[in-house]
């Protein structure tokens, strides 16, 4: 017979035990709150060192990626007293950017001393949130330079230049002329006077262009002001280019090595359009290399005993089977003597580049200072090289027919901050000193 086996009877519910639990989990979770974010938040302002103004404010940026943003307090101190410049409450973003308006401030020009404090919503320590505090000192500079133009009035024809000088109240980021969306530098003398040749672009409309002299100081306060150009156009002329398959065909091989797998008449476009647009803002680009003082004295020395078969800003119409299928200008001054004569360096200088380059094929570039380049195109053998000075005379390569080149000659060109502008203004003495030379003795 199976016995009857005793059972345990249930315990008693017990109150005071399970409150213990509760309050043991409510400790462990309030501690775990209390615990969970001891990282302070994340401050960045700009600038950290330097200068202030009305176009280079103070940015602050916040960031919490815990408990998120609570506070922040900035101080300014400033000649012994002290300003409060914001308290700004959070609602726990993660981040935030402020620009602080320096203009309703208060704050006078010179030293400030900045003090950043921002908190958080965490619990630690003591329910205060964590802190994050920085503080530095920046210079504040509302003031825009002062500009002093020293040259006279100059006329400027369109693809001409002139030299203009000035004087700048202070030490600028930036000074020049501003026009049409293009800047050309001036350079900082060791007598304080800047020196700037500006161009008069030929393809520019001459009623909209509007060269003014700007300077932005190191706080970035900028002036504008006339340059005292006087600008008068100018007439240029014209031609007709036939495009021949005969001609097509014999630069394909050629071509293919910029346009590759391109062929025909849209080979040639492509050349004559597409890399002649990249070979231009190359240009542009190399004006940013140029040395701050002038390397020449005289006039630019032509290619001797040559006669011009290209002549300056020619409005080239270009036909194909009696179409007209592409317009372009040309923008330097072909010059042609015998076969693979003599290149000589039309004023001492440094070469820039020396090699194949698009549609110049064969090409040198020297800078001469101020902004002013030459180029030298279609050359069939280069012996200067990338560094090298060379003096005015001194040979650089032999003439060719490499690149856009129906023939064996010289393409030069003048460049003024990477514009091309006319050469044969630069090989007359007369013009060389009263528009660039005479100017810089201001």
């Amino acid at each position: 017979m199976r016995k009857n086996r005793l059972r345990r009877p249930p315990r008693p519910f017990n109150g005071m035990r399970y409150l213990r639990f509760l309050l043991l989990i409510a400790v462990i979770a309030g501690f775990y709150g209390y615990l969970r974010d001891l990282k302070a938040p994340g401050i960045e302002v700009s600038p950290a060192q330097g200068m202030l103004s009305a176009q280079r404010p103070l940015t602050i940026k916040l960031s919490d990626s815990g408990s998120g943003l609570k506070s922040l307090r900035i101080i300014a101190r400033q000649d012994g007293s002290e300003t409060v410049l914001m308290e700004k409450e959070f609602s726990g973003e993660k981040s935030s950017e402020i620009q602080l308006d320096l203009a309703k401030t208060g704050l006078i020009d010179g030293s400030v001393e900045f003090a950043f404090e921002v908190r958080d919503h965490s619990l630690f320590p003591f329910g205060n949130g964590n802190r994050a505090q920085q503080s530095l000192t920046l210079i504040l500079d509302r003031q825009p330079p002062q500009i002093e133009l020293l040259s006279d009035t100059t006329p400027i024809w369109q693809g001409g230049a002139a030299t203009i000088v000035y004087k700048v109240s202070e030490e600028t980021s930036r000074s020049g002329v501003q026009a049409d969306g293009l800047f050309f530098a001036g350079y900082r003398q060791s007598n304080g006077k800047y020196l700037c040749v500006v161009p008069f672009p030929v393809a520019v409309n001459p009623a909209a262009y509007a060269p003014k002299l700007v300077a932005v100081d190191l706080a970035g306060n900028e002036t504008r002001i006339s340059s005292g150009l006087r600008l008068l156009s100018r007439k240029f002329p014209q031609a007709r280019i036939n495009v021949s398959d005969a001609f097509i065909a014999s630069k394909t091989e050629e071509f293919q090595g910029l346009v590759p797998g391109g062929s025909g008449i849209d080979l040639f476009l492509k050349v004559n359009r597409d890399i002649r647009a990249e070979n231009r803002k190359t240009l542009l680009e190399l004006a940013a290399k140029s040395s701050a003082t002038p390397l020449w004295s005289a006039p630019m020395l032509r290619m001797p005993r040559a006669m011009t078969t290209g002549a300056y800003a020619e409005a080239r119409d270009y036909y194909y089977n009696g179409q007209v299928v592409d317009h372009q200008t040309h923008l330097g001054t072909d010059l042609a003597s015998v076969a693979q004569a003599p290149i000589l360096a039309a004023n001492p200088g440094k070469v820039l580049f020396a090699g194949y380059f698009g549609l110049y094929g064969g090409c040198v570039i020297l800078d001469h200072g101020l902004g002013v380049q030459t180029l030298y195109g279609h050359m069939s053998s280069i012996s200067a090289q990338v560094g090298q000075s060379v003096s005015r005379g001194e040979e650089i390569g032999r003439s060719g027919n490499t690149g856009m080149s129906g023939g064996d000659h010289l393409h030069f060109e003048v460049l003024v901050g990477g514009v091309p502008v006319r050469p044969e203004d630069w090989m007359e003495e007369k013009w060389m000193a009263t528009y660039i030379l005479d100017p810089m003795q201001k």
